[in-house]
């Protein structure tokens, strides 16, 4: 705009020189629109491993992306992350029972995911690992471990650093893969949201498959009011309801009366958004 003294001109100097898909906000690049990124760049600014990661995670690789530089910082940050946790190293031994089911998950998603040419979502599953073990205060020595063996496809250098830097004298791209336990991929606890008439009034951390009588109870010890109507909502571990009640809502639609847990209840129930309400159970 400086150059030619206003947005027309210079949308005019565009055309002349690039043609009319100047005027598109999204084109392919291209070395006749002069709009080609250069990857030298990138790497002496953040290190080819965070190049690497951006362009896998950008979307997917089936799909068109646009190029965004500034995001790239956010990738770096991430890595940034990663090599820090290394100085946050905590004692025991395994995974901590409050990891466990994630890390299991992270295994077998990122593993299913790169078979599948998912990048972008199982580079997304790292981060929400990521952020589970600073959520725990760090990481075991084996969680760790097991994060650089999952991020190596992905961030290669760096990872192998830090893999010798733990003591190991093996290459980790020839490592043997981690291992999941598909029973231990399953969530043990579950999010109800507990509602009284349309409002949330409490939100409860129970087991997977908690019956009727306890949930009931885990309601009153909340405070929520016993003379009102309750709606339980399986929020799931995302808060997207995709985590428990399905059967429960099937079978509910048919006529009974279901609870977190399947558990059949003698009482009308009145299905609302995120969950079943029970007129009146307490």
């Amino acid at each position: 705009l400086e150059e030619y003294g206003g947005q027309k001109a210079a949308e005019k100097a565009l055309e002349e020189k690039y043609g009319e898909m100047s005027r598109h906000p999204i084109v392919k690049m291209s070395k006749s629109l002069g709009n080609v990124i250069n990857p030298d760049e990138v790497v002496d600014q953040y290190g080819a491993d965070t190049m690497r990661l951006y362009e896998m995670f950008m979307g997917d690789f089936e799909q068109a992306a646009p190029w965004q530089t500034s995001a790239i910082a956010g990738c770096n940050r991430f890595l940034d992350r990663v090599w820090a946790l290394s100085d946050k190293l905590v004692e025991g031994e395994g995974y901590r029972p409050a990891i466990e089911t994630l890390m299991h998950q992270t295994i077998k998603k990122v593993g299913a995911d790169i078979e599948s040419l998912k990048m972008n979502t199982a580079i997304a599953q790292l981060m929400i690992l990521v952020n589970a073990l600073y959520d725990e205060g760090g990481a075991t020595r084996a969680e760790y471990e097991v994060l650089l063996q999952l991020l190596n496809p992905f961030v290669p250098h760096m990872t192998e650093e830090l893999w010798q830097q733990m003591g190991h004298t093996d290459t980790l791209a020839y490592h043997e893969w981690p291992k999941y336990d598909e029973a231990k991929c399953v969530e043990q606890t579950i999010e109800i949201a507990v509602q009284v008439n349309g409002k949330v009034k409490a939100r409860l951390n129970v087991a997977a498959n908690i019956e009727s009588a306890d949930a009931i109870a885990a309601a009153k010890a909340a405070k929520v009011c016993p003379a009102q109507s309750l709606a339980f909502a399986d929020l799931g571990k995302d808060g997207g309801g995709d985590a428990g009640l399905h059967a429960a809502a099937v079978q509910a639609a048919q006529g009974d009366h279901i609870l977190p847990g399947g558990v059949l209840l003698d009482a009308p129930v009145e299905h609302v958004p995120g969950g079943h309400k029970v007129h009146p159970v307490l």
